[in-house]
């Protein structure tokens, strides 16, 4: 976990070793940090890389696994394509499993033993809610491209439609594959069907949106004051209650504009509100 070094004059100081990807996509370097957290928050992705340097055949089995159908890879088109989806979903797959904190070689030869054989089952379920996300992505970019179109002579429905267009690149940016986990993943699709959802009622019934939208809005300003108030010294308990209390207002946005779509949990404002004084408390 650290390492005392040595100076001239007697100086000692101590230093906490990691490992990271290496230069080039292949193997893991060890690195010297300046400090305990800044190690910890690294190390797992040299683990990984380490991990898929040991296993090729593994990560190359997985990588075939990954192949889009035809359907799946126009949607790609807005991530840069086919390919770099397809090596997204297994780099990020391997990630998954094989990004954690260990520093022993019994401990990576255990998780080896645990995690290769869920590897390419992961990566199958990886793959279906990323093809679902990116087929909804591709119907939601359309929707709001022929919405824009027609009402273009409505300022307060163009506002909104560019206010949606930018939610929606917020809720799956160009690294979203590599940005949520699979568990997150497969609810995903469902967050972007209801915002296209909310975009064609809105047109139809702007009033009734904005009187909807007016429950959410601030549950969606408290996250945003509370995004800015992390800092290096937050904790990684507070990161992922923040987390927990942003995933909730995606479903509580599914409860107001897309009931249809249903959600897994129950999601009220009293329950935002819990969650949100559960963030503040938290350091």
């Amino acid at each position: 976990d650290s390492v005392t070094l040595a100076g001239r004059g007697g100086a000692r100081w101590t230093a906490y070793p990691a490992l990271r990807p290496a230069e080039g996509g292949k193997g893991a370097d060890l690195a010297l940090h300046e400090s305990v957290e800044s190690a910890a928050a690294g190390h797992p992705m040299g683990v990984a890389a380490l991990f898929k340097c040991r296993f090729p055949a593994d990560i190359k089995s997985l990588k075939r696994a990954m192949k889009l159908d035809a359907a799946a890879g126009v949607g790609a088109k807005y991530f840069g394509g086919a390919a770099a989806v397809e090596t997204a979903m297994a780099e990020s797959a391997a990630d998954e499993l094989f990004a954690r904190n260990i520093r022993k070689r019994g401990d990576f030869v255990d998780l080896a033993e645990k995690a290769l054989p869920a590897l390419v089952e992961l990566g199958q379920k990886r793959k279906k809610a990323v093809a679902a996300a990116l087929a909804a992505h591709a119907e939601a970019r359309q929707t709001l491209y022929e919405l824009e179109i027609a009402h273009q002579r409505s300022p307060g429905i163009m506002a909104l439609l560019e206010n949606l267009r930018q939610g929606l690149a917020n809720l799956v940016p160009e690294n979203f594959i590599a940005l949520y986990e699979t568990d997150r993943m497969v609810h995903l699709e469902r967050y972007i069907r209801a915002l296209t959802i909310r975009a064609r009622r809105a047109v139809v019934n702007f009033e009734k949106d904005q009187a909807k939208a007016a429950e959410v809005q601030p549950h969606a300003a408290h996250l945003g004051r509370l995004l800015e108030s992390l800092g290096p010294g937050s904790s990684a308990a507070r990161r992922r209650a923040l987390e927990a209390y942003h995933w909730l207002i995606e479903e509580f946005k599914v409860s107001l504009f897309a009931q249809e779509l249903k959600t897994p949990v129950k999601v009220s404002a009293k329950r935002l509100e819990a969650q949100r004084a559960e963030v503040e408390r938290m350091i």
